[in-house]
């Protein structure tokens, strides 16, 4: 079977890739504490997709609507609403999966997690239904597919995805790229000789990912466009009201390699720091803006951030910088300290 096809399934494409998980995966059921025997679930992936495009459409269409925004997504992902109903089904297959569990240092005391170790992989199939695509197109099936791809180059999956937790890459067989993302233009890479060839891996795809959305955003007559994510005016938001992605500015990788081990390396980008920056539970729930993951340069790991709003000082700052060893964005043209 190919990594990746689309055929049809009576009225539906079929579309399928792999997904490998290159830092532990920690994925729990109805005990908070222990992994979830199942693993990897289509309710967890939507979720993730959904908070990727919420994301760029976000940051590419000024003062848009909570409403509008969910009209959008909607008409990707699928909604209760009638209007849209479901628009794909997702079938899950486990290909490789270990238990494991993961000590983490934080500033007052170590605390265990359980999940399932670096390496485990997982079969992803999509089945569109029809009311994803305009009439003789394809386009909504291009946008969940340019989704898909921002989740794997900057997202995570699981608890303390945004601490490098749970970071996947799309599986590559036999050194052919899933057709499903060739066909679109989209980057494909498991690891990397350089930083510099990440650097320019996550600027390719995010060009691609950035003007198909566009395009599809004006088919859907939405207006008032921030500037491109390459634009040199594009400036990050200062206060969203939610994780926005809209510049360049937003995202960069750190300066060296932080060592071979998946465990070491989280313990390090955790850090020891207290920042309220960061997200906090007290005196209510704060999700973090600074969303971190993980990327292999050769068997190096690199950590990637993107950060929904940068900041000109601040502890989160200090931690890009000093916890993160990030110190150049995308764009080459500011810093984070």
């Amino acid at each position: 079977m190919e990594s990746c096809c689309h055929r049809f399934v009576e009225v539906f494409y079929l579309i399928e890739f792999k997904v490998k998980f290159i830092t532990p995966l920690l994925i729990h059921g109805a005990k908070p504490r222990e992994a979830d025997t199942i693993g990897l679930t289509g309710k967890a992936l939507r979720g993730c997709w959904r908070f990727w495009f919420r994301a760029l459409v976000g940051g590419m269409v000024q003062n848009i609507s909570k409403e509008k925004l969910l009209e959008l997504e909607s008409k990707i992902f699928g909604s209760s609403d009638e209007k849209f109903g479901a628009t794909f089904r997702i079938l899950i297959e486990t290909l490789s999966m270990m238990p494991g569990s993961t000590k983490i240092e934080f500033s007052s005391r170590t605390v265990p997690f359980k999940g399932y170790k670096e390496g485990c992989s997982f079969l992803v199939r999509i089945i569109p239904r029809s009311n994803i695509n305009k009439k003789d197109d394809r386009s909504g099936v291009d946008i969940l597919l340019s989704t898909i791809w921002l989740w794997a180059n900057l997202g995570g999956i699981g608890q303390r995805a945004r601490r490098g937790f749970g970071s996947p890459v799309i599986h590559i067989d036999n050194n052919s790229i899933p057709e499903c993302f060739a066909k679109l233009g989209l980057p494909i890479k498991q690891s990397f000789e350089t930083d510099t060839e990440l650097k320019e891996h996550l600027k390719k795809g995010l060009k691609v990912v950035w003007d198909r959305i566009f395009e599809w955003c004006q088919n859907n007559n939405i207006q008032n466009f921030n500037p491109s994510v390459y634009d040199s005016g594009s400036i990050p938001p200062s206060n969203p009201s939610f994780f926005i992605l809209s510049s360049l500015k937003q995202i960069t990788v750190a300066d060296n390699d932080f060592g071979k081990k998946a465990e070491g390396v989280l313990n390090k980008i955790h850090g020891t720091s207290t920042c309220p920056d960061l997200g906090t539970a007290i005196p209510q729930r704060k999700a973090s803006p600074v969303f971190t993951r993980l990327h292999k340069v050769k068997d190096e790991y690199y950590p990637v951030i993107t950060w929904s709003t940068p900041r000109t000082n601040g502890c989160a700052r200090q931690y890009i910088y000093s916890d993160c060893n990030c110190r150049q964005y995308l764009d080459d043209d500011r810093t984070p300290v």
